[in-house]
Order: C-alpha cells, then structure tokens, then sequence
C-alpha cells in the first residue's frame, strides 16, 4: 500500500490517522468521511475505517493522474486531516494498472478496462475465503510455501484466470472460521472486527493486487447472514468492506443467492429485500462505481424474482447460476433471457457457478452441463 508521497495511477495507497480520543467501540461509534478533488474538479468521497488501537485510516486509489487534494473528518469532529499530492503514471505490466478497473460504462454488453480495453472473466469460486484461507499455513499435500492462499492464486494466474470469486461469512453461521478452527472476523460478534483484517485478509487483497487479479466480492452467505444480522449491521459492515477494499479492482456480487425469499432477522424484510437495501446502499457510497450484481439462484430471467433485479436501478451486471441447483435440467430457455440481456445492451452476464467438478449439488451439476 503506497504512501501520498510516491501516490501512483491506478495504485491504492493509505492515509493513517491517530486519534487522541478513547472510544470503548470504535467501529460503532466514528464514522470516517474522505473527499478527495482532483484539479479537474472531479470529486470522490472514499469512507475511512477503524484499524487498530487509537489508528484510523483511509484507502483511496487514484483514478487521474495530476494534483489531488484531500480532507478527511469524523462524525464526531475529533478525526480531521487535510493535505495535496501528485499523481505519477504507472509502468506496470499489468492489465488492471496499465487500463484501470473493471467497468461496464463503455459498453454495457461486456466488461472492459477503465479505457475501453475489453475484459474477459474468467473466475473460481472461492466462497467464504477470508474466513476459511490461510496466509502462514498450507494443506496442499507435501508443500512447504507456508501460504495457502498465495498457492492457490499462483496456481490460478498460471492457468489463465482473471477473476478471485468470494464473500464473506460474516455471522459465522455457515462454517465460517473454518468450521471455528481458524480464527474469527470479529473480537465481539458485529462489535468489533478482530486484528484477522490486518493480520490475514488486508494480505489476501494486497496479493490480489500485486499479481493483477480482479476481486468479485459479496457481504454474506444467502439466508444465513440475513436471518442472524441485523440489515443495520450488515449495512456497517459494508461501509467496512468498502473503506478497506474498495480501493481495488472489484465487482460487488452482494451476497450469495440473494434470492432466497425466506424471513430475515429484520422480520418485515424477506432475505432478498434485505439484500437488495443492501445492494442500493452499497451502489450510492461507491464512488469507484465498480460494477454491481447479485449471486443469485438458478432461475429463468422471466421469474418475478429476476424481474426485480433487472429493474433495479444499481444492477449493473448480472451474476446467475446454472451449475446446480436441485430439479435443474440443462435447458437452453435458461439462458436464452440472460443471452438477450447481452444482445440487447442491457448488462453483462457472468455464469457465476458452473459443474463443481462432479461435486452432486442437483442432476444439472456434471460435465454435460458446462
């Protein structure tokens, strides 16, 4: 992570502020605000986070090169900063920092790069990596490289991916932790995240980073998350995720199979309508404006619950299931709504699961599926 002083295109940097001032629950009690202006006029408000102890912070990742000027304050007046930097090019080789992030702006029938150049993603399903992956340890059979998650990643780019598909446990209700072998995202359950953001996941993104690889990134796990945390939480959370790791190269995917219509913990909202407030929140505080979709169950777009999503205003890809799904039979019709959304200049489609290599999640998950 750069510093302001060799600030560089397309490059995510951090700007640590210490507080003098004691809260017993930093993650509830200050909400941290970042705007920065470019000389242009341009204008971005990144959300800051708490990082440890008495240190805050922001992450902000240059979208222009020149000056940039910056303030930084709390809700409560006590965190406040100020201050200007230059933008330098960046001589990378690599997709994301010679062409910038992943947009759908340019052409709403496919991905591209910032400038135009066209993307193509090709991605694994890593679900629930921050909470199940390891930074010092790995269990391939026999390796000695002592990160699992690097060995994976590295085994990925060789093989031509572009694309690291996860999301979050964040209740722990779903096996997260490692089935609590590893350790947890928080110190006190939705209270206070535990040091395993700086310790293992900040390492996770940065690696990501540092090799090129773009990050389609969701809150939760379906009915799980939403029937054990509050939207008001899951809402806090977010705003988390995005000050830590906004900053990269991200489509937003909300959460796993948000479509589930059963209760969530706020009684009156269905699992969907819970992720679909969240989808909206988490579009208006983006001001990368990274591509946004929802993992969603195997169904055919002219089901009610797709027709919510094509017209909801911050959906701007969509990101559908076919590889399983019990009763599936692999039916063209299927896919025939989502390949018109392509066609008609209406979104990009990701086939976001596909045949978990003979894994039995339902008859339409073998190779005669893919």
């Amino acid at each position: 992570m750069k510093n302001l002083l060799n600030a560089t295109l397309w490059e995510p940097m951090e700007i640590e502020l210490t507080c003098e001032k004691a809260y017993e629950h930093p993650y509830l009690d200050v909400e941290i605000d970042a705007t920065f202006v470019h000389a242009d006029g341009t204008e971005m408000k990144i959300p800051g986070f708490w990082k440890k102890a008495d240190i805050f912070a922001v992450r902000f990742t240059p979208v222009k090169l020149g000056a940039w000027s910056y303030t930084v304050t709390s809700n409560d007046g006590a965190i406040s900063a100020s201050g200007s930097f230059d933008v330098a090019p960046n001589t990378s080789d690599l997709a994301v920092k010679k062409h910038g992030f992943i947009t759908v702006k340019h052409n709403k029938k496919y991905f591209t790069y910032e400038d135009g150049t066209p993307f193509f993603w090709l991605g694994d399903t890593n679900w629930q990596a921050p909470n199940y992956i390891q930074v010092d340890a790995c269990n391939y059979p026999g390796c000695t490289c002592r990160n699992q998650f690097r060995h994976e990643v590295d085994n990925r780019i060789q093989k031509g991916f572009t694309v690291y598909q996860t999301y979050f446990d964040t209740s722990e209700v779903d096996g997260g932790g490692g089935g609590h072998i590893l350790p947890s995202l928080w110190d006190e359950q939705f209270v206070q995240p535990s040091d395993q953001f700086n310790k293992k996941v900040d390492k996770m993104f940065e690696y990501l980073n540092t090799v090129g690889m773009v990050c389609a990134l969701g809150f939760g796990v379906h009915v799980h998350t939403a029937s054990s945390m509050a939207l008001e939480d899951m809402k806090r959370f977010a705003r988390y995720i995005m000050a830590r790791y906004g900053c990269y190269s991200i489509v937003w995917i909300t959460a796993q199979e948000i479509t589930r219509m059963k209760p969530s913990k706020n009684e009156h909202l269905t699992a969907m309508d819970y992720y679909m407030e969240l989808a909206d929140y988490v579009a208006n505080l983006d001001a990368y404006k990274h591509p946004i979709g929802a993992h969603m169950d195997v169904m055919d777009v002219t089901d009610e619950r797709a027709q919510r999503l094509k017209y909801a205003p911050w959906q701007t890809c969509w990101i559908e299931q076919g590889g399983h799904g019990i009763g599936m039979v692999p039916k063209k019709s299927h896919y025939k709504g989502y390949c018109e959304a392509i066609i008609n200049n209406e979104r990009p489609v990701v086939e976001g699961e596909m045949a978990y290599e003979e894994i039995n999640c339902g008859r339409f998950s073998t190779t005669k599926a893919a």
